[in-house]
């Protein structure tokens, strides 16, 4: 039996834009999604990850 090789080559996918799950003050508190709040705000996204905001 010979064994071959193959690739995949040039897959593409098609990821939703990542949204806004929640919102952290820097010291742990959630905040509400209608809260202003102006410094630094931590966002935990639905893919995820979480992303830094200064405002």
């Amino acid at each position: 039996m010979e064994k071959s090789e193959t690739a995949v080559e040039n897959v593409e996918t098609e990821e939703a834009p990542a949204k806004v799950v929640a919102s952290y003050t820097v010291d742990g508190k959630t905040l509400n999604a209608k809260t202003v709040r102006k410094g630094i705000v931590i966002n935990k996204l639905s893919n995820g990850k979480a992303r830094k905001v200064v405002k």
